[in-house]
Formats: C-alpha cells, sequence, structure tokens
C-alpha cells in the first residue's frame, strides 16, 4: 500500500487521505461534498481506482459508489490521523451526512410534500447508515467546540426517526436521540421538542411508557409556551398513542379528538386520516364498535379520496 500511496501526486494521495474518513464507501457527490474543494476529485478518484486504492461499487439502482478495503482504509485513516486537515475533512463529513438525514424531517412532522419522496429518501441514508453514525458520534464528540453542531446532530438523530423505528434499530435510534437531548440544553426550544416527541415514539415501540410519556409531556410544556398548533398535534398524537397502547381509553380519545381538530384546523388531510383511525382502535377497546365502524369509514373514504395524488407517507 505505501509503494503504491508514494506513486501518487500530492493532490493525490490529499484525497487518498481524506476518503478514509468515509465508512462503508461514498458517492462522487459525497466525495465531492466533503473533500477539499481545491481537489479534483472526479480526476483523482480515476487515478485512485487505477492504482487499485479505491474500487467501484455496482448498485443495483445503477449508480455508482465507491469504497476501500478495510486495510487500505486503515492505512488512509492513520495518514489522516497526521494530517494537519483532518478535523476540518472530519467535520465536513460530520456536517455532510447530518445535513443528509434532515431531508426526514417531515417523516417526524409527516406535513410537507417533500415526504412523498420519503422511502426513496430512507433508502439512500440506509445505504450510508455507517457514514451516518460516525457524522453523530463525531458531532456530538466535538459539540462544546461547535455549539452550531448541536442543532445539527439534535436534528439529524431526531430526523432519522422512522429509519431506527422501520429497520429494527429502536434501541440503537433511543440512545442517539437521548444523547443528543442529554445535550440539547440551549437548543432551539422547537427542535428540542420535536426530538423529545422521536423519543416518544421509539419509547412507544418499546413499551417503555414511563420514559414515552416524560418524553410528551415535555414536548407539550414547550408547545404551549410557543403557542405551536403542529408541535402540539405532533405531542397530542404521542401521548395518545401511550394511552391507546396502556388502554387508558379516555385519555386516548381525549389526545385524538384534539388531534383530529388541529389537523382539520390546519388542513393536513394525513393527520385527520391516522386520528380517526387511532380514534376508532381506542372507542374499539371501550366496546364502541358501532362508532369505531363510523370512524374507520370515515377514514376510510378521505384515504381512498387521497389515493391517485401520489398521498405521502404517515405515520400510523
Amino acid at each position: 500500500i505505501t509503494w503504491s500511496y508514494e506513486l501518487l501526486s500530492p493532490d493525490e494521495q490529499r484525497l487518498f487521505r481524506q476518503l478514509s474518513v468515509f465508512v462503508g464507501g461514498w458517492t462522487l457527490a459525497a466525495a465531492e461534498g466533503v473533500c477539499s474543494a481545491d481537489l479534483l476529485v472526479f480526476d483523482h478518484l480515476a487515478t485512485l481506482i487505477d492504482h487499485s486504492l479505491v474500487r467501484q461499487i455496482d448498485q443495483a439502482d445503477g449508480d455508482m459508489r465507491y469504497g476501500m478495503l478495510e486495510t487500505v482504509r486503515e492505512f488512509a485513516r492513520e495518514l489522516l490521523i497526521a494530517d494537519a486537515e483532518h478535523h476540518e475533512v472530519e467535520r465536513s463529513h460530520a456536517m455532510y451526512y447530518v445535513g443528509l438525514a434532515d431531508v426526514l424531517k417531515p417523516g417526524v412532522v409527516f406535513t410537507d410534500a417533500a415526504v412523498r419522496s420519503l422511502d426513496i429518501a430512507q433508502a439512500s441514508l440506509e445505504i450510508d447508515i455507517d457514514n451516518l453514525r460516525a457524522a453523530l458520534s463525531w458531532a456530538l464528540e466535538h459539540h462544546h467546540d461547535e455549539p452550531a453542531l448541536l442543532a445539527s446532530v439534535l436534528r439529524s438523530a431526531m430526523s432519522m426517526w422512522d429509519i431506527w423505528r422501520g429497520n429494527g434499530r429502536l434501541a440503537e435510534g433511543r440512545t442517539w436521540i437521548d444523547a443528543a437531548l442529554a445535550m440539547s440544553q440551549g437548543a432551539d426550544d422547537r427542535d428540542r421538542a420535536l426530538a423529545l416527541n422521536a423519543a416518544g415514539y421509539l419509547a412507544t415501540e418499546q413499551a417503555d411508557f414511563v420514559r414515552a410519556r416524560a418524553c410528551h409531556d415535555e414536548a407539550l410544556g414547550i408547545a404551549g409556551d410557543l403557542d405551536d398548533p403542529e408541535l402540539l398535534g405532533l405531542t397530542l398524537f404521542g401521548l395518545g398513542r401511550v394511552a391507546l397502547w396502556q388502554h387508558d381509553t379516555q385519555q386516548a380519545i381525549a389526545a385524538f379528538e384534539e388531534f383530529i381538530q388541529i389537523g382539520h384546523r390546519l388542513g393536513i388531510t394525513d393527520w385527520v386520516i391516522n386520528g380517526l383511525t387511532n380514534l376508532g382502535s381506542s372507542v374499539t377497546i371501550q366496546g364502541d364498535h358501532a362508532r369505531a365502524i363510523e370512524l374507520q369509514e370515515d377514514a376510510r373514504m378521505m384515504q381512498h379520496a387521497l389515493a391517485g395524488q401520489d398521498s405521502p407517507i404517515i405515520l400510523v
């Protein structure tokens, strides 16, 4: 490896060192977004491939990824750590992937039209899960040095909640979000409340209802202080789910009925559908089957009306 490395030009050596910051591979766009702007990434990458220091990885969707054998990456990583540029490259890597995770924010808020491509975004980020982990870890470690990192890592950990939930990583997701929340004093109140709700959703999935309720209760206080109806709706949904799972039907019904009202007021049809569905489940437990059928039918008709409109993925 040393022999191949020494055949490279100084700029090719720089790129080789900097590429070691990636874990589990990267795309050309990622390399151009992370590595030093003065490097000719495309040209130098081709040279590294010719020298067998980087390999091309064909994807099923036809896109191209690149990577290093782990032995090669460790060699390059040691060189990077000894390089004066290593902190800036690591920061650039962290901010790049934290920024990518922000596209999933609608997956928690589920109000933005951008959530229509949520499944595509999740699949893309799933490929880079190791890069995302490295980015979160670096940002948490260095947030004291750069306060702006705190807001970014909080949003990122929260935004990825559906990746943690949808791929059986509930415990891991809770660990990341709880770590971010533990450092979030002084962060934007709304970001903190959204992260609290995400933590509450994940805790509910693991039947940790004490933690879930504590998260949603804290978020509820923030929503009230901010007079933020969207945030209030998200929190009520979480509280309703906790109550439903615990068969506390009175609290669940109250939460979902208010959630539905907010959905109507804000014009968010998906909220209304979700609320009706969960409200129907709540009254079923109470034994009011006639009302449950009526609520579920209303939800079905509204969902049917959205069919063909490429309606977004919603939380259920």
